[in-house]
């Protein structure tokens, strides 16, 4: 029996998917749902390293502000659906590696059950995502669902 149900989401589709399964099973169980969006710091470093700097504006204050807007988007997003469904969820904002970030958040709040979507977002963002999933997968101690988007 699941009371603590953590779900990961990025703003893909897919991390909605992974949303709504999280809530349906929180009705099932009973239990309570936390969503985690993990700002990555690491993206915009990587993006600062580009051998063309005027290409992008390597500003890491701008580009770290980028990312909370994207993150506070998804956010609502989540907040909009859960008021829909009646649901209560709790959310926590994370920085760091989501791969990390995820396993550590489900050991502090003793998630019983990890949920996430199979892939993120397109692009080099869903190639990194995918990862995410795997590498969550494969070192996590309690029981984690990768939910896939029907096509």
């Amino acid at each position: 029996m699941f009371k603590k149900l953590l779900v990961a989401i990025d703003g893909s589709d897919i991390a909605m998917h992974a949303l709504r399964t999280a809530i349906s099973e929180g009705i099932i169980w009973n239990a309570e749902v936390h969503v985690v969006y993990v700002i990555n710091p690491g993206i915009s470093r990587g993006m600062m390293l580009s051998p063309t700097p005027d290409v992008l504006n390597n500003n890491p204050e701008l580009l770290n502000e980028l990312l909370v807007t994207e993150a506070n988007r998804a956010i609502e997003e989540v907040e909009d659906y859960a008021a829909t469904q009646s649901a209560l969820i709790n959310i926590h904002r994370e920085w760091g590696d989501p791969r990390e970030e995820i396993l550590t958040l489900a050991s502090e709040i003793n998630a019983d059950l990890i949920i996430l979507g199979s892939t993120g977002k397109t692009g080099l963002s869903r190639l990194l995502l995918g990862s995410v999933s795997s590498s969550v997968l494969e070192q996590s101690t309690i029981t984690t669902m990768i939910v896939r988007q029907k096509e």
